[in-house]
Parts: C-alpha cells; sequence; structure tokens
C-alpha cells in the first residue's frame, strides 16, 4: 500500500518503553551507536516486525484501537544482557526475566493483525527483547559486552500500552500511528 505520493508505508507494532527507562536507555544506546547508524524509534520491544499494510493509515488505526486483545496490564522486568549474532556484527538486547506474558502478548496481536502482513513476524520465533547496541562490529563485540555486562541493567515496568507505527521507505522516523491501552485488571 502506499500513500498519496505513492511511497510504501510500513507499519510495526511494539510495547512503547515508558519514563524514565525511556531517557535512560535512549542516551544508553547512544554511546554504542555505530559510525553512521541512525535510530529511527525510541527503545521500545516489537511485537509485530515491520510490514506491509493490508489497511490505509486511517483504518489501521481505527482496526488497531479497537482489537480487543483480552490482556490485561502486566510487570515485566528486563536484567539480562543476550545477544544476536548476525554474519559480522552483534546485536546486544536487554532480555526479560520471563517471557510467557510478552509472548502471549505477541500471540494476541499476531492473531488480531487485521491493519498489517504479519509474515516478517512469523519469520522466526519471537524473541521479546530491547535493543541497547545495533550491528557491533566482530572486533568490538566482546568490549561492548563488558561494558554492558558492567551497567547491571535492571529495567521494571508496567506493560500497559502497545502502539502502532508507521514509517514510509523515506521517512527518517517511524511515527506512532495509534495506542492501544490494557486494561489494569483491577476494575
Amino acid at each position: 500500500m502506499c500513500d498519496a505520493g505513492g511511497s510504501v508505508i510500513k507499519y510495526l507494532v511494539a510495547v512503547p518503553i515508558p519514563e524514565p527507562w525511556l531517557s535512560q536507555l535512549t542516551s544508553l544506546k547512544a554511546q554504542f551507536r555505530p559510525a553512521g547508524w541512525r535510530d529511527t524509534m525510541d527503545p521500545h520491544i516489537t511485537l509485530l516486525a515491520p510490514d506491509h499494510p493490508r489497511l490505509p493509515s486511517a483504518k489501521a488505526a481505527a482496526a488497531f484501537a479497537s482489537m480487543g486483545l483480552g490482556l490485561c496490564a502486566f510487570p515485566i522486568r528486563f536484567s539480562s544482557i543476550g545477544a544476536f549474532e548476525r554474519r559480522h556484527a552483534t546485536t546486544f538486547v536487554l532480555l526479560p526475566e520471563s517471557r510467557v506474558l510478552l509472548t502471549d502478548l505477541f500471540a494476541s496481536v499476531l492473531e488480531h493483525a487485521a491493519w498489517q502482513d504479519t509474515a516478517a513476524s512469523t519469520k522466526r520465533s519471537y524473541e521479546p527483547h530491547i535493543t541497547l547496541a545495533n550491528q557491533v562490529p566482530a572486533t568490538s563485540a566482546p568490549h561492548v559486552r563488558s561494558d554492558l555486562d558492567r551497567l547491571n541493567l535492571n529495567i521494571g515496568f508496567v506493560c500497559n500500552t502497545v502502539a502502532l507505527y508507521q514509517k514510509e521507505a523515506n521517512w527518517p522516523q517511524w511515527q506512532e500511528l495509534a495506542r492501544y491501552p490494557m486494561p489494569s485488571g483491577e476494575e
């Protein structure tokens, strides 16, 4: 699907990171960002990977906001460093202490995803994480890992919001299109 100018748009679904963790993680990521690498989105937990829309933006936002996940807000904690190895680089991530509820959230959002294709999200098993350092060259990876381990990161918050983002191919940043607030469970 294209916008009025013919550019391809993609959607992404993520759990936004609340303050004060958002500012701290943004600053931390900036320390480890490779030269020439630009962040196109604030730190987040990806639920559905970037993929092509099934609906135009306004209809996608409405479908997303009314998806009815049936899940209540839940606490999550991230405290261990993990790594995704690629050919010549490593991406360091912060991993959740338990992935069960995030995996359930992923499955529920995937089931309701009328607004976007989901092929990119189903290519490999879901690995919930927060990216800390992307595309670290193999020569720098041991040093970056050591630096991250020394930080003893321990981030906890209540997962109570899921957001839909959109990005046109030539836009520099992902833009929030809609939010889905999860009920507190105390109602």
